[in-house]
Protein backbone atom coordinates (compact mmCIF):
# COMPACT_ATOMS: atom_id res chain seq x y z
CA UNK A 1 0.00 0.00 0.00
CA UNK A 2 1.28 3.34 -0.79
CA UNK A 3 2.35 5.97 2.21
CA UNK A 4 -0.41 8.07 2.59
CA UNK A 5 -3.14 5.90 0.91
CA UNK A 6 -6.53 4.98 2.82
CA UNK A 7 -8.40 1.90 1.26
CA UNK A 8 -11.68 3.21 3.31
CA UNK A 9 -12.17 6.01 1.08
CA UNK A 10 -14.74 6.16 -1.71
CA UNK A 11 -13.54 9.48 -3.59
CA UNK A 12 -10.99 9.93 -6.57
CA UNK A 13 -10.37 13.61 -5.08
CA UNK A 14 -10.62 14.79 -1.77
CA UNK A 15 -9.82 18.38 -0.75
CA UNK A 16 -9.91 19.88 3.05
CA UNK A 17 -9.56 23.60 3.83
CA UNK A 18 -6.95 24.23 1.22
CA UNK A 19 -5.47 27.34 1.44
CA UNK A 20 -2.48 28.58 -0.75
CA UNK A 21 -1.06 32.28 -0.41
CA UNK A 22 1.83 33.59 -3.09
CA UNK A 23 3.51 36.20 -1.32
CA UNK A 24 1.78 38.64 1.46
CA UNK A 25 -1.22 39.58 -0.34
CA UNK A 26 -2.44 37.25 -2.36
CA UNK A 27 -4.35 34.41 -1.25
CA UNK A 28 -5.11 32.24 -4.15
CA UNK A 29 -7.00 29.54 -1.99
CA UNK A 30 -9.15 30.23 1.11
CA UNK A 31 -10.36 26.74 2.72
CA UNK A 32 -11.02 25.43 -0.42
CA UNK A 33 -13.18 21.75 0.50
CA UNK A 34 -15.02 19.70 -1.91
CA UNK A 35 -15.31 15.52 -2.45
CA UNK A 36 -15.25 13.77 -6.02
CA UNK A 37 -16.82 10.13 -5.62
CA UNK A 38 -15.03 7.72 -7.83
CA UNK A 39 -16.41 7.22 -11.46
CA UNK A 40 -17.80 10.93 -11.82
CA UNK A 41 -17.12 13.39 -14.25
CA UNK A 42 -15.95 16.87 -11.92
CA UNK A 43 -15.25 20.30 -13.64
CA UNK A 44 -14.28 23.09 -11.32
CA UNK A 45 -15.40 26.62 -11.82
CA UNK A 46 -15.20 29.75 -11.21
CA UNK A 47 -14.08 32.88 -12.10
CA UNK A 48 -10.61 34.26 -13.12
CA UNK A 49 -8.78 34.75 -9.66
CA UNK A 50 -10.61 32.31 -7.48
CA UNK A 51 -8.08 29.60 -7.44
CA UNK A 52 -9.15 26.95 -10.25
CA UNK A 53 -5.37 27.00 -11.31
CA UNK A 54 -3.70 26.52 -8.07
CA UNK A 55 -5.98 23.88 -6.72
CA UNK A 56 -5.14 22.22 -9.68
CA UNK A 57 -1.62 23.01 -9.13
CA UNK A 58 -1.77 21.31 -5.99
CA UNK A 59 -4.06 18.09 -6.96
CA UNK A 60 -1.08 17.58 -9.53
CA UNK A 61 1.86 17.90 -7.19
CA UNK A 62 3.33 21.25 -8.91
CA UNK A 63 2.46 23.22 -6.02
CA UNK A 64 2.26 21.99 -1.87
CA UNK A 65 -0.68 23.38 -0.46
CA UNK A 66 0.00 26.19 3.11
CA UNK A 67 -2.38 24.11 4.59
CA UNK A 68 -5.43 21.61 4.28
CA UNK A 69 -5.11 18.57 3.05
CA UNK A 70 -5.71 16.81 -0.73
CA UNK A 71 -5.63 13.03 -1.48
CA UNK A 72 -5.96 11.69 -5.18
CA UNK A 73 -7.06 8.12 -5.02
CA UNK A 74 -7.26 7.91 -1.34
CA UNK A 75 -3.25 9.04 -1.60
CA UNK A 76 -1.93 11.95 0.25
CA UNK A 77 -0.64 14.76 -2.50
CA UNK A 78 1.55 16.06 0.15
CA UNK A 79 2.64 12.83 1.98
CA UNK A 80 3.22 10.65 -1.20
CA UNK A 81 3.51 13.08 -4.55
CA UNK A 82 5.19 10.32 -6.44
CA UNK A 83 2.18 7.91 -5.51
CA UNK A 84 0.18 10.42 -7.17
CA UNK A 85 1.86 11.47 -10.09
CA UNK A 86 2.56 7.20 -10.54
CA UNK A 87 -1.39 6.76 -11.25
CA UNK A 88 -2.44 10.79 -12.52
CA UNK A 89 -1.31 12.81 -14.83
CA UNK A 90 -3.04 16.28 -16.22
CA UNK A 91 -3.59 17.66 -19.71
CA UNK A 92 -2.28 20.93 -20.70
CA UNK A 93 -5.09 23.69 -21.20
CA UNK A 94 -2.87 25.02 -23.62
CA UNK A 95 -0.26 23.68 -26.29
CA UNK A 96 2.27 21.53 -23.84
CA UNK A 97 5.09 21.91 -26.61
CA UNK A 98 7.78 24.47 -26.72
CA UNK A 99 7.55 25.46 -31.00
CA UNK A 100 11.23 26.68 -30.33
CA UNK A 101 12.68 23.71 -28.93
CA UNK A 102 13.01 20.40 -30.89
CA UNK A 103 11.69 17.34 -30.74
CA UNK A 104 14.09 15.49 -28.79
CA UNK A 105 13.96 18.79 -26.31
CA UNK A 106 10.54 18.59 -25.87
CA UNK A 107 10.22 15.09 -24.82
CA UNK A 108 13.66 15.47 -22.70
CA UNK A 109 11.74 17.89 -21.16
CA UNK A 110 8.79 15.77 -20.70
CA UNK A 111 10.95 13.39 -19.01
CA UNK A 112 12.86 15.53 -16.55
CA UNK A 113 9.54 16.86 -15.27
CA UNK A 114 8.72 13.12 -14.47
CA UNK A 115 12.06 12.96 -12.81
CA UNK A 116 14.17 10.34 -14.72
CA UNK A 117 17.41 10.71 -14.39
CA UNK A 118 19.15 11.79 -17.80
CA UNK A 119 20.14 8.71 -18.79
CA UNK A 120 16.62 7.13 -18.54
CA UNK A 121 15.28 10.46 -20.49
CA UNK A 122 17.63 9.78 -23.46
CA UNK A 123 17.23 6.11 -24.07
CA UNK A 124 13.20 7.19 -24.04
CA UNK A 125 13.35 9.94 -25.99
CA UNK A 126 15.26 7.64 -28.99
CA UNK A 127 12.27 4.62 -28.79
CA UNK A 128 9.60 7.23 -28.55
CA UNK A 129 11.21 8.64 -31.59
CA UNK A 130 11.91 5.58 -33.47
CA UNK A 131 8.24 4.55 -32.74
CA UNK A 132 6.68 7.06 -33.96
CA UNK A 133 9.17 7.39 -36.91
CA UNK A 134 10.07 11.07 -36.11
CA UNK A 135 14.39 10.60 -35.78
CA UNK A 136 15.41 11.94 -38.83
CA UNK A 137 13.30 15.36 -37.59
CA UNK A 138 13.67 15.22 -34.24
CA UNK A 139 16.78 17.43 -33.82
CA UNK A 140 15.06 20.25 -36.34
CA UNK A 141 13.43 23.45 -35.25
CA UNK A 142 10.78 24.41 -37.28
CA UNK A 143 7.12 24.96 -36.91
CA UNK A 144 5.55 21.49 -36.30
CA UNK A 145 2.06 20.56 -37.71
CA UNK A 146 -0.88 20.43 -35.01
CA UNK A 147 -0.87 16.78 -35.57
CA UNK A 148 3.09 16.30 -34.36
CA UNK A 149 2.00 18.36 -31.47
CA UNK A 150 -0.58 15.98 -30.24
CA UNK A 151 1.78 13.02 -31.28
CA UNK A 152 5.03 14.29 -29.23
CA UNK A 153 2.10 14.71 -26.48
CA UNK A 154 0.86 11.13 -26.95
CA UNK A 155 4.29 9.48 -27.71
CA UNK A 156 4.66 10.29 -24.09
CA UNK A 157 2.06 10.16 -21.91
CA UNK A 158 0.17 7.53 -23.84
CA UNK A 159 3.11 4.49 -24.54
CA UNK A 160 4.96 4.62 -21.03
CA UNK A 161 6.21 2.01 -19.58
CA UNK A 162 8.75 1.28 -16.46
CA UNK A 163 8.50 2.21 -13.14
CA UNK A 164 9.45 5.46 -13.55
CA UNK A 165 7.66 5.93 -16.77
CA UNK A 166 4.01 4.34 -15.76
CA UNK A 167 1.13 5.34 -18.49
CA UNK A 168 -0.19 8.61 -17.31
CA UNK A 169 -3.99 9.21 -17.04
CA UNK A 170 -5.48 12.69 -17.35
CA UNK A 171 -7.87 13.90 -14.61
CA UNK A 172 -11.17 14.89 -17.25
CA UNK A 173 -12.05 18.39 -16.98
CA UNK A 174 -8.50 19.60 -15.46
CA UNK A 175 -6.66 21.65 -17.42
CA UNK A 176 -3.36 22.34 -16.04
Amino acid sequence: MNAGASTSRPFAIEAENLQKQYGKDVRALRALSFHVERGTIFALLGPNGAGKSTAVKILTTMARPDGGRARVAGIDVTANPQGVRGISGCVAQKDAVDLEATGRENITLQGQLYGMTSGDVHLRATELLDRFQLTDAADRVEPLAPTTDAIVFAAWNGTTTGPHTSARRPFAGFPC
